[in-house]
């Protein structure tokens, strides 16, 4: 279960990144100010680890490149909405869990790195998947391929995982 917000009022900013805290005492980033195309999330905020980056905490951004540091254990869906100019994500191996598919309306966005080490998550034919294999997650916009196959194994695919492929048909 994930920790509950203190309060949706508390938030506080650093590094330009808007934060909140959280239940269990690490912090929740929620906004980015858009101050910079590449970014390197702190893995503490105001002295707190950042444990999870909210739904949308980056949408619209100009980011090209992100570092999520290994404190984080959580994204939220579309934590990386509509940054038309991120083309590709690492994960660490402490993310764990995931609300949907990250990097949703991303139009130039062509490959997730996720070491075998993940217990979560891994990447197969280029697009990313629960680490059994059951749930797909993202496939990239850009991912250079003119037919795709589910998987097999697969029996639950994620909302807006399809949304923008213009280059496919059928």
């Amino acid at each position: 279960m994930e920790p509950e917000r203190v309060g949706s009022e508390v938030q506080h900013k650093a590094s330009g990144l808007t934060y909140q805290p959280l239940s269990d005492g690490t912090v929740a980033i929620i906004g980015y100010d858009n101050s910079s195309d590449t970014l390197a999330i702190p893995a503490e905020l105001g002295g707190y680890p950042v444990s999870r980056i909210e739904g949308h905490a980056f949408h619209q951004s100009p980011i090209t490149s992100v570092e999520i540091p290994d404190s984080v254990q959580s994204l939220g869906v579309s934590a990386f909405s509509w940054c038309e100019s991120l083309t590709e994500l690492t994960l660490p191996d402490s993310v764990i869990y995931m609300d949907g598919n990250p990097v949703w309306s991303c139009e130039n966005f062509s490959t997730f790195h996720v070491s075998e080490r993940n217990p979560a998550f891994r990447v197969q034919d280029g697009v990313l998947l629960s680490k059994d294999g059951t749930r797909l997650i993202s496939f990239p916009s850009m991912l250079d391929v003119e037919t795709f196959h589910v998987p097999d194994g697969v029996t639950t695919i994620d909302h807006h995982v399809f949304s923008t492929l213009a280059h496919m048909t059928g």
